[in-house]
């Protein structure tokens, strides 16, 4: 990896990896990448790549761990499907960096997720 990125490689034993779930398990010729991450503040297997191709992708590449954004994930799914965001659209991409930025970091509020406004949200 090039300067710049803060991960810390371990050579992570078979024994050690075979008790990682099958999401988390490292692919052929990676080595696991450790991080202490800032949401759960525990050191754990952290994502293979940066998600995006900015400052944030690589902040949340070096500070953040697989577990924590597999949770992500999962509430993007709900914002989305909740709001039903187009995320072709600059304003539905805005309104998940602010989430993930807020969901990850504790930067900003959060969006909720209201049950009784399902599906009359209107950008």
């Amino acid at each position: 990896m090039g300067s710049g990125w803060n991960s810390r490689i371990t050579g992570a034993s078979r024994a050690q990896t075979s008790r990682l779930p099958a999401n988390q398990q490292p692919k052929a010729g990676h080595a696991v990448t450790e991080v202490t991450c800032i949401r759960c503040g525990q050191q754990r297997p952290g994502i293979d790549s940066p998600p995006f191709r900015d400052e944030l992708g690589t902040r949340i590449h070096e500070n953040i761990c697989q577990v924590c954004w597999d949770e992500w994930l999962q509430r993007q799914m709900q914002l989305i499907n909740h709001y039903a965001l187009d995320v072709r659209t600059p304003e539905a991409r805005d309104f998940l960096r602010r989430n993930v930025e807020a969901f990850l970091f504790e930067v900003g509020d959060a969006d909720g997720i209201d049950p009784s406004q399902q599906g009359k949200i209107s950008w």
